[in-house]
């Protein structure tokens, strides 16, 4: 046996343990939010109890399957009035142009989903004073029920 095929066949082996154990350790924060959720409250949902751990949960997946570039050629072309629905933790706000936006609604059906929203903006990423100009809104809102006050539906992300 070639010292080559060891080379090579231990560093197959390294990446699928490594891969293996970055997608096993967020699916633990998964189970642990879902272990401590009380189903029997009113209005409680799903993204509510997962809002803490999503992103963990799924950053390693979504850079394996190039989201980052698909969400940069989808809110690439964006400008003006953007209204986003079902915006969760706000895994899209890096990727927007905000020198192209009027403003940026940011709408959920979570809470939890949301509060996380408005901490990347605010907290982690500052783009309140990067965009100063850009009105921007987080609001709780159900897709299902969303009409413009025509009755048409809205222009959406």
């Amino acid at each position: 046996m070639k010292l080559q095929h060891v080379l090579m066949g231990s560093a197959a082996f390294a990446a699928s343990v490594y891969s293996g154990y970055m997608y096993a350790k967020p699916m633990k924060a998964v189970q642990q939010a879902a272990a401590t959720a009380d189903d029997g409250a009113p209005g409680s949902c799903a993204f509510d109890r997962l809002a803490g751990v999503y992103d963990s949960v799924v950053g390693s997946e979504e850079r394996f399957m190039f989201y980052g570039l698909l969400r940069w050629w989808l809110l690439r072309n964006a400008q003006g009035d953007v209204l986003e629905i079902s915006a969760g933790t706000g895994r899209n706000l890096p990727q927007y142009k905000y020198s192209q936006l009027s403003s940026l609604t940011l709408t959920d059906i979570s809470q939890a989903m949301l509060q996380q929203a408005r901490k990347k903006y605010f907290d982690e990423l500052q783009l309140q004073y990067k965009q100063p100009d850009v009105s921007v809104k987080f609001l709780l809102a159900d897709a299902e029920h969303m009409l413009a006050p025509d009755g048409a539906a809205p222009v959406t992300v």
